[in-house]
């Protein structure tokens, strides 16, 4: 099924998708997109430019970095390459990239969870313009922008979600609440990289893969519970500490 979609013009695409039954996309999405046509079908769902000619061109410029001084943090770094599992001889595809998208937006800050973000996108064999296409338009759409944006509205609307997790544990899973108040622990801080790298940081890529299938099939939604693709972020969150809670 995802090859005939691939083969559709930019038209025939947005046709489809405006008339057919949208549980139809959200089956295939569940039951995961191959591998092989992730990357292409990512940029369908988002509605990006199949080939992205004008993301290439606005990639190859970005990625020089300009006059911004962008400043690689290096350890952060070799350890995103490490916990995914990438190549070390990829550093270069990584910085490269995390240039770019500072470049393009310089509010973006270089925090650790842009790291992962953009690693896991690379080691699902995403070309590096591709890759910065993504990125863009989940911090548009998908309001990635409330992680990645250096401002303290930004920081708020992160903490806001965390807290809303964490009385939704509270209620669901009072035990486990209970527990890690106990020992000095807080959901927000479990859960806080689940959220800024869209587990990324947190599983391995395959998992990662499949949850954002369904993260980014769900379409923009605001950063509350039950609204579009951050309430998948909020669902996988609670069903990890449901599993959690088993052994306690």
């Amino acid at each position: 099924p995802w090859l005939d979609l691939l083969s559709l013009s930019v038209k025939q695409w947005r046709a489809f998708r405006s008339s057919s039954d949208p549980s139809h996309l959200r089956q295939l999405a569940r039951r995961g997109i191959p591998a092989s046509v992730r990357g292409a079908a990512w940029c369908l769902l988002l509605d990006l430019p199949h080939e992205g000619l004008s993301e290439s061109l606005a990639y190859d410029l970005a990625s020089r970095g300009g006059d911004l001084g962008v400043t690689i943090d290096t350890t952060i770094c070799e350890e995103g390459i490490r916990t995914l599992r990438m190549a070390a001889e990829r550093t270069a595809e990584l910085e490269r990239l995390l240039t770019a998208v500072v470049t393009r937006d310089p509010t973006v800050g270089l925090a650790r969870s842009l790291y992962f973000l953009a690693g896991f996108l690379l080691a699902s064999n995403i070309s590096e313009a591709r890759s910065f296409a993504i990125l863009g338009k989940l911090s548009r759409d998908y309001r990635l922008d409330c992680i990645l944006l250096r401002r303290e509205s930004s920081a708020g609307e992160l903490a806001e979600m965390l807290s809303r997790l964490d009385w939704m544990v509270a209620r669901q899973l009072p035990e486990l609440h209970a527990h890690l108040r106990s020992v000095g622990v807080s959901v927000p801080l479990v859960a806080g990289a689940w959220f800024s790298s869209l587990f990324a940081e947190s599983l391995p890529t395959d998992i990662v893969a499949r949850v954002w299938d369904i993260f980014i099939e769900a379409g923009p939604g605001t950063t509350a519970a039950g609204s579009g693709c951050w309430d998948i972020v909020f669902r996988i969150s609670l069903a990890l500490l449901h599993l959690a809670a088993g052994p306690i």
